[in-house]
């Protein structure tokens, strides 16, 4: 595990969070860049998804949450909520979180790809695996054929 992160769970995540750390920015030409609560998850998220043992701690999930609540269309935190759920052994919300992914970002192929590897089902494991290839192609599989009606 990195120093970094160490210090970041030593002395609590949200304790010591201030209103600044939730602020983002804009650059000179109008820009977003992310606030440092949004850099400190990417560097958690990323250490988890390093370490096999490493586990997402209950603080990280609510500052990760109130994060997606603050920026829901930041498809990167979906992601990491998505990834952090699949480390906690509770597939059946992870799927759920990458539904909404894919929902909002059909065109990101990696997205189907991690899905695909949650389900169960082989015809809907098949249906994911195309989708994720689907772009390179014109042909629109059908999300309700898989899925039923979201």
């Amino acid at each position: 595990m990195s120093s970094c992160l160490r210090v970041l769970l030593k002395y609590g995540i949200s304790k010591n969070l201030r209103d600044e750390d939730w602020q983002d920015g804009k650059t000179q030409d109008g820009n977003r860049y992310p606030s440092q609560v949004e850099r400190m998850i990417t560097l958690y998220s990323k250490e988890i998804q390093v370490v096999s043992t490493a586990l997402p701690s209950e603080t990280f999930m609510s500052v990760l949450q109130k994060a997606i609540d603050k920026w829901p269309d930041n498809d990167n935190l979906l992601r990491d909520k998505a990834i952090a759920l699949t480390k906690l052994g509770q597939k059946e919300e992870a799927i759920g979180v990458y539904k909404q992914l894919v929902l909002k970002f059909s065109a990101k192929f990696y997205l189907w790809s991690e899905m695909a590897m949650l389900v169960d089902s082989d015809d809907v494991k098949n249906f994911t695996a195309l989708q994720s290839i689907k772009y390179k192609s014109a042909r629109r599989i059908s999300w309700e054929a898989a899925f039923g009606p979201c």
